[in-house]
């Protein structure tokens, strides 16, 4: 049995997200543009690494992350072990928890992100 005593449909305290990076860690700070004013909510407004290897679209919980086709080893898509770990889906085969979600298409692209599936196959089907 689960119930709520308290629901706030407010966005969180940003000390909820601190981080200390452990001894040693290397830290690498990026500044992401922001959405254009074509898509305010960020929707379409793409960013991209400098070298070009992902692109997010979105922002915050909407945010998804595209990896080209070849960024997941040859080796590793046709695995036993990812297939056990996945389930087939219209496309590609999937991965669900209750923070994240991850598609991997038949053409061999990965999307990612804080969305449910559909989320990510529509922008899958939109490349």
């Amino acid at each position: 049995s689960l119930a709520f005593t308290e629901l706030r449909l407010e966005a969180p305290p940003q000390d909820l997200f601190a981080f200390t990076p452990p001894p040693g860690a290397r830290v690498e700070e990026r500044t992401l543009r922001a959405p254009s004013a074509e898509h305010p909510e960020g929707y379409g407004a793409d960013r991209h690494e400098k070298d070009g290897s992902y692109t997010v679209t979105g922002e915050g919980w909407d945010a998804v992350v595209e990896l080209p086709a070849g960024s997941v080893p040859a080796g590793l898509a046709g695995s036993e072990q990812l297939q056990q770990m996945t389930y087939a889906v219209p496309g590609g085969r999937a991965v669900s928890t209750a923070l994240m979600t991850v598609l991997l298409t038949d053409d061999g692209r990965v999307f990612a992100g804080p969305v449910p599936l559909e989320r990510l196959q529509t922008a899958a089907g939109a490349r």
